[in-house]
């Protein structure tokens, strides 16, 4: 990975280029100084534009919070970006869960709290199951039993209700 994505490296470097950019250098030029793709240079001078100063001194204390974290901080009003920044830290949300919370979808839930929710709901079943969120809908997903035999298949259904009785 490169390090201007990793740890907070890329803050210092976004603030650089910003600088750079105001002192009249173009990205472009920028992008050919330091060997970088023009793009990155442009997204870096919009990051350092953008990030008010608390969340830039968080995401610098923060190696938690990566260069996509920062992209999607920098699109949010400033007033909201340091709140967004510290719970992207405090639940261990990935960049995907910040662009969903971003974009306002309901309550972002990490993949921790299925994992929890699966092995607590296998304990009560005493089988194996498992529960996977759809990306596209923050209300839907998958449930699905593990089964070790036809009759195991059945004592499943039963468990959870179904019968055999007309088939």
């Amino acid at each position: 990975m490169n390090p201007l994505e990793d740890g907070s490296e890329y803050i210092s470097a976004a603030l650089s280029l910003f600088n750079a950019n105001l002192a009249g250098a173009t990205c472009a030029a920028l992008a050919r100084e330091r060997g970088l793709p023009a793009y990155k240079v442009r997204h870096l001078v919009r990051i350092a534009r953008k990030l008010d100063a608390d969340t830039v001194a968080f995401c610098r204390r923060n190696p938690r919070l990566s260069y996509g974290h920062a992209r999607v901080l920098a699109g949010l009003n400033m007033p909201s970006q340091i709140d967004a920044a510290r719970t992207t830290v405090a639940k261990g949300w990935s960049v995907r869960q910040l662009e969903q919370y971003a974009r306002g979808e309901s309550e972002v839930a990490d993949s921790s709290y299925y994992e929890r929710l699966s092995e607590s709901l296998s304990e009560q079943l005493g089988r194996p199951l498992s529960i996977v969120p759809d990306k596209d809908s923050p209300t839907a997903g998958t449930l699905s039993f593990r089964y070790f035999s036809a009759d195991d298949f059945e004592t499943v259904c039963l468990q959870i209700g179904l019968s055999f009785d007309e088939y």
